[in-house]
Formats: structure tokens, C-alpha cells, sequence
């Protein structure tokens, strides 16, 4: 069944009863990690080709006051998604008001946006902290790897709620039509912190029917990437070269890859890349 798409009119049984505010509690649960690195605000916005648009927050409170202030009219990152490459956005960047002085008021600052490419969609995730303990913009690139790997987990964890979001998503009603340049930018790596998050599933997105990676095609697919051939791959998981061989095959059937170029320069595209396991 089509889903239905409606524009955004909000009303007090809204902000009391949506996924958007009922999920708060859980996403404030999945980002306690992020609190080890000096962020402690995380909202994930995805918005469509069609102009509908879904989200999950750490924030009811500050996201409430963005939508009943219309704050989307004068935001970036709810206009034309096409416009948008696999990138980062460090807020310092951007127009301090109103967006982000509005949303110091609740304690949220000194943050980035890590933006993901999709055939029908844009994600956008929105990675901040208080306006107390400021992050340098060198300290937050140094921390990309464990972002990264953080999306790949929530991703993992809060599938269900992203497809309960997806079935209850509107169009924002915005007025203003403001064009945006985003250049892609490089990304940087350092150590992983998340030790102890395991990634069983890395979703690939719409243009992949949300198929996924599993955790161990993952980790066959990263070490490929890095250079290391198969036997190499097959001492360094413990399995038979055998058994990689067939992760490698599954990994090119998921992918539509028919050679290891092809596969490579899509592992980059995807942002895989950015993963150290």
C-alpha cells in the first residue's frame, strides 16, 4: 500500500504521541557512548526526494520549539536533498542565527552534521554538545571513526523505530526556497572507542532495497578495502579462505558488483571506508 504523505500541521496530540518525541528516552539511551568523547546531543533527520522527511532525537524539548518556531523555513538541511554529497558540515560554518543560536537556549552547541547520500533520501546526522564545553574542529575530526561507526550501530539498533518513523513521515511546509552549496570533504579517521559495540548489520540504503551487510562481511569488505589480500583476511578472522571467498561473493551479489574495482570505489561511495573494525 502507497503510503499517504501529508504536510506538516502540527498540534498538541503531535508532540505528545509521535515516534519523533516518544522515542526520546531511547536515543537518549544509544548515545551515552557519544558522552565519552564530549557530545551529549544527537538528532538524526532523514528527508526525501518527495519533500517528506522523518526524525529521531536526544531532544523532544529543543525539536518541539524548532518545528512550533518553523525554524525548517531559514534551515539547511531540510531543503533539496539531491544537493547534498557524502560529507561533514561543522555547524561553525553556517549562519549562527536563528537555527543555532534558538537551539543554544537548550543547551545544545559547538557540533557537525554528518550528511549520507541516498537514491530517494538524504540522512543527516547532527552531532552536538553544551554550549559550555566547546569542541574544537580538530578535535571533532579527529573523533570521525568512532561517529561513523556509532552511525553504523544506530542504524542497527533503532531499525524498527526508523521504519515506524518512515510510515508516519510529512512534508515540512517551507517557504523559503534558499539555494545551498555543500562541498564533499575529506573525511579522517582515528582509533575506535566503541570497543564493545559490535556491528551485526551495516544497511546500505534505499538504492540496495535496505539490504545489509552482515558484522563478519563487513569486516571482510573493510580489510579489503585496506589492501589486504584473502588469505591474509582469512588468518586475520580466524576462517578458511574458502569461507572469505564466499563472504566476497555475497558481499559483490549485495552490492551489484561484478569486479574488486567496482567494489572498492562503492565501499568509498557508501562511506564504508570510514569503519575501522
Amino acid at each position: 500500500m502507497e503510503l499517504e504523505l501529508k504536510v506538516f500541521i502540527p498540534t498538541e496530540t503531535f508532540y505528545k504521541n509521535h515516534v519523533t518525541f516518544t522515542s526520546v528516552g531511547v536515543i537518549q539511551e544509544l548515545i551515552k557512548p557519544l558522552k565519552g568523547i564530549g557530545l551529549n546531543y544527537f538528532t538524526f533527520d532523514r528527508t526525501y526526494n518527495d519533500g517528506s522527511h522523518l526524525r529521531l532525537t536526544s531532544s523532544g524539548e529543543w525539536i518541539e520549539h524548532y518545528y512550533r518556531q518553523k525554524l525548517y523555513d531559514v534551515a539547511i538541511f531540510e531543503k533539496d536533498p539531491s544537493k547534498f554529497k557524502n560529507g561533514v558540515v561543522f555547524w561553525s560554518w553556517l549562519k549562527r542565527a536563528p537555527v543555532y543560536s534558538e537551539a543554544a537556549l537548550y543547551d545544545i552547541d559547538h557540533g557537525l552534521t554528518i550528511t549520507q547520500s541516498h537514491k530517494a533520501y538524504c540522512d543527516f546526522y547532527h552531532f552536538g554538545t553544551s554550549c559550555n564545553t566547546p569542541i574544537l574542529e580538530s578535535t571533532l575530526s579527529s573523533k570521525l571513526n568512532q561517529l561513523y561507526k556509532f552511525i553504523a550501530l544506530f542504524q542497527q539498533k533503532t531499525y524498527p523505530l526508523i521504519c515506524e518513523a518512515e510510515l508516519t513521515r510529512f512534508i515540512l511546509p517551507i517557504k523559503s526556497n534558499i539555494e545551498h552549496e555543500i562541498s564533499e570533504l575529506s573525511i579522517l579517521n582515528n582509533s575506535d572507542i566503541f570497543e564493545h559495540g559490535e556491528i551485526k548489520r551495516f544497511y546500505l540504503g534505499d538504492e540496495f532495497d535496505n539490504n545489509y551487510l552482515t558484522g563478519k562481511e563487513l569486516e571482510v569488505l573493510t580489510y579489503l578495502y585496506n589492501g589486504h589480500r584473502q588469505i591474509s583476511i582469512a588468518n586475520l578472522l580466524f576462517i578458511s579462505e574458502k569461507i572469505v571467498e564466499k563472504h566476497i561473493e555475497n558481499i559483490k551479489n549485495k552490492l551489484s558488483c561484478r569486479t574488486m574495482f567496482e567494489l572498492g570505489a562503492l565501499t568509498h561511495s557508501l562511506g564504508i571506508n570510514n569503519i575501522r573494525i
